[in-house]
């Protein structure tokens, strides 16, 4: 037994009683699924698919405890990708967040973008959680966080305003995460991390790739942004998983190198 509601047999979660889900019910059921790596069972697969369209009209302000499981599954210690890829393929992740549904299947311009915004968004999301235990600078910044649901966060906000405009959709973005962190009881320092994360995720790459990174004032300019040391340390996580979730060719060994030598040098000032 998960609880009063559900059960695990082997990798298969099922329900006792078969009713309608409220979204509450099914960010619990989300939950066990990333904490088991389990998948639904047929019945309560088709149940998810069924409860979802009935709270579409509804808002997520009248199912608080709705956000106490999705901040859950945002610390769970693996498959947070998965399971919010999971949610986003039954439609879950974007009736619990509206925002998030103007960017599921929201095509990006460009030469380089391969996947819609809601899929690299996801990507990028899972390409950071595979970092966990790895030897790499990026992977041994990951694997040193204590909690990773603010990352998770930011990742998911990087371009939620791009349908609203794809100019300044950075800025955009801050202010959605803003209120939706607002509503799920995040406080005001993690809100405003996370707000400057959405604001500068592209700025690291741009001084990196663009400026002399050997300049002295390009160096205190790009430092001075930074609040703390680990908003620096964020940031660098947040870029290499903006980057890596583009195309398969787009994360190069050149602009690794050129990453972490602004971001080793901007760590000593």
């Amino acid at each position: 037994e998960l609880d009063d509601d559900f059960f695990i047999k082997g990798k298969s979660i099922s329900i006792k009683n078969s009713r309608s889900l409220s979204l509450s019910d099914m960010m619990r059921l989300y939950y066990y699924r990333g904490l088991h790596d389990g998948i639904f069972d047929q019945s309560l697969r088709s149940l998810v698919i069924d409860s979802i369209q009935n709270i579409e009209e509804q808002s997520r302000n009248e199912d608080h405890s709705s956000s106490v499981f999705f901040r859950e599954i945002l610390k769970l210690p693996k498959n947070v990708g998965k399971t919010l890829n999971a949610m986003n393929e039954l439609g879950l992740l974007a009736a619990y967040l509206p925002e998030f549904k103007e960017i599921v299947g929201f095509f990006q311009p460009g030469v380089y973008h391969c996947y819609t915004t809601d899929e690299h968004t996801l990507i990028a999301l899972k390409n950071l959680e595979k970092l966990q235990g790895e030897n790499s600078h990026v992977g041994k910044i990951f694997s040193s966080l204590k909690e990773k649901d603010l990352i998770y966060l930011a990742i998911l906000f990087h371009d939620i305003g791009k349908p609203i405009s794809l100019s300044g959709h950075e800025i955009i973005g801050a202010e959605i995460a803003n209120s939706i962190m607002e509503y799920m009881g995040y406080d005001a320092e993690e809100i405003s991390l996370v707000q400057f994360l959405v604001r500068h995720h592209l700025t690291m790459e741009q001084v990196a790739f663009r400026r002399n990174i050997n300049d002295a004032a390009t160096l205190n300019s790009f430092a001075s942004l930074f609040p703390s040391a680990y908003a620096l340390d964020l940031l660098f996580l947040l870029t290499y998983a903006d980057l890596s979730a583009v195309s398969q060719h787009v994360w190069t060994q050149w602009k690794s190198d050129l990453l972490f030598e602004l971001f080793r040098k901007t760590k000593i000032l």
